[in-house]
C-alpha cells in the first residue's frame, strides 16, 4: 500500500465534525466493533448511528424550545398545593394533565379569571410544538383545540 492511500475510516473524525454529527462519533467505535461481531449490514449499521443522532437532536430540541419559552418557572402539576385549594380534585388534575384529551378531541371546560385563557392557550400551544417536534408548527387553535373562559 503506498503512502498516498490513507487507512481506512481515518477521516472519518474530520468528516463527522464537518457533517456536525457528535452523537455518531461518540458512538462509532463500539457500534462498528458491535457490527463486525454481529456481521451487520452496512444499512443497518448506518440506521444504527443515525437513529442515535437523531434521538439526542430530538431531545435537545425539545429541551431548547422550552428554555426559549421563557416561562415564569417551571411549575408541574406534582408541586401544585392542593391543600390551598381544596375544591380541586387531585385525580381529575392528573388525569387531564395528562392531555389524553386533545388526541381524543374531547372538550374540557376550565374556569378562571379572564387572562387565564390566554395562559391556557399559550400552554397548549407549547404543547402541540413539542410533540410535533417543530417550533413553530401550528397553535392550538390549528390543532382543533378551543380554550374558552368563562
Amino acid at each position: 500500500m503506498s503512502a498516498a492511500k490513507t487507512q481506512a475510516g481515518e477521516r472519518l473524525p474530520y468528516l463527522i465534525a464537518k457533517l456536525k454529527t457528535p452523537r455518531i462519533g461518540e458512538r462509532l467505535e463500539e457500534t462498528a466493533r458491535l457490527a463486525r461481531e454481529e456481521k451487520w449490514s452496512y444499512e443497518r449499521f448506518l440506521e444504527v448511528l443515525l437513529e442515535a443522532e437523531v434521538f439526542a437532536r430530538d431531545a435537545s430540541g425539545s429541551r431548547n424550545r422550552i428554555r426559549h419559552a421563557s416561562f415564569p418557572a417551571h411549575k408541574t402539576l406534582e408541586d401544585f398545593d392542593f391543600t390551598a385549594q381544596p375544591a380541586a380534585e387531585r385525580p381529575l388534575l392528573m388525569h387531564l394533565g395528562q392531555l389524553a384529551w386533545i388526541d381524543e378531541h374531547a372538550n374540557v371546560c376550565f374556569f378562571g379569571p379572564p387572562r387565564w385563557r390566554g395562559a391556557l392557550q399559550r400552554a397548549l400551544k407549547q404543547r402541540q410544538r413539542l410533540v410535533a417536534g417543530d417550533p413553530g408548527c401550528c397553535d392550538a387553535a390549528d390543532a382543533g383545540v378551543r380554550v374558552a373562559a368563562t
